[in-house]
């Protein structure tokens, strides 16, 4: 979960949501420039509280009370979620190495002119070659060179 308590009264809402009312009164974490000072004594802190409920249980009541808040997602909850498969923004383009990678579609849409996907993105090195010879000015020969010292 990412948790991104902005300002003072933020830290002293969730302080509350989370039980823990004394910290938002301690000198040391009062304001933003103290927290900021004291990092790393709040961090763990906040870390043995935020382990105590499921991330549904926190994301919900701060995110009600305005607190910067939400899950974080792999890849499968992320194209799994409704929103996400009600707008397309799961490509699948075919790869190389697994015959396709699922990627994420441009969110924009525009009616005369779709985005068109070409490509997976390259696998580790697939366009050095190319990169080095037409954009670098690197001849076929100085390739081969690079290559036997290991640098491509």
């Amino acid at each position: 979960m990412v948790l991104a308590v902005g300002n003072d009264g933020q830290f002293r809402q969730f302080c509350e949501l989370a039980d823990c009312s004394h910290l938002a009164t301690n000198p040391e974490f009062a304001t933003n420039a103290a927290r900021v000072m004291n990092r790393d004594m709040l961090v763990p802190m906040i870390q043995e509280i935020l382990v105590t409920r499921t991330i549904e249980q926190w994301v919900t009541p701060l995110a009600a009370a305005g607190i910067p808040c939400g899950p974080i997602k792999d890849i499968a909850q992320t194209f799994a979620h409704p929103q996400v498969q009600h707008r397309g923004m799961r490509v699948d383009l075919p790869h190389p190495l697994s015959g396709s990678a699922p990627s994420v579609a441009n969110p924009l849409r525009m009616s005369a002119s779709p985005i068109q996907y070409r490509s997976a993105p390259p696998t580790l090195g697939q366009h050095t070659d190319d990169v080095l010879v037409s954009l670098c000015g690197i001849d076929g020969v100085e390739l081969g060179e690079l290559g036997k010292k290991g640098v491509v």
